[in-house]
């Protein structure tokens, strides 16, 4: 598995300097057409819970590209949050997803997976959360990042984007 720490807002609106990060093979968003094309035109979301070591469930939402309504076959590098204030909100009848703004929908239509998960004892996941960045928190997002990266969907390059928390 490969990891990486991304900011998309960095990864799509660096200067146009051509700077090379060798550690993750990122040119500068200049050139991120070039890298990845947008070629997917849609996005399937699924909610599921991911098993913990131990036995917490932790809630997700996974969002895939889509092209002509079709999910993508071939395995995608995955982008998460470890989300405190709740993976998604219900808004005026409809739940609506972090993983929509912007920056993350072009990360999409680029071939990337997105997801978000509430953190233990929060949203709508299970557990007790015993403070912000507690062992036990550091411990479930390794085991996600694990998780994610042995799906059959996911090439196994997995990256973290956040906000604040």
């Amino acid at each position: 598995m490969r990891f990486f720490l991304l900011s998309p807002l960095v990864l799509l609106l660096a200067p146009a300097a051509p700077a090379q990060d060798a550690a993750v093979g990122v040119q500068s968003s200049r050139d991120a057409a070039a890298v990845s094309p947008a070629v997917y035109d849609g996005i399937e979301r699924e909610s599921r819970y991911i098993p913990m070591r131990d036995g917490v469930k932790l809630a997700a939402d996974i969002l895939f590209p889509t092209r002509g309504g079709k999910r993508a076959e071939e395995p995608l590098p995955l982008v998460w949050t470890h989300d405190r204030y709740h993976r998604a909100v219900r808004q005026d009848g409809q739940v609506i997803h972090k993983g929509f703004q912007a920056t993350q929908r072009e990360l999409l239509r680029r071939g990337y997976l997105v997801a978000a998960v509430d953190v233990r004892g929060s949203g709508a996941s299970f557990g007790v959360c015993d403070g912000p960045f507690n062992p036990k928190e550091t411990r479930d997002a390794y085991d996600v990042t694990e998780w994610f990266a042995a799906q059959p969907w996911c090439d196994g390059n997995i990256g973290m984007y956040g906000g604040s928390y």
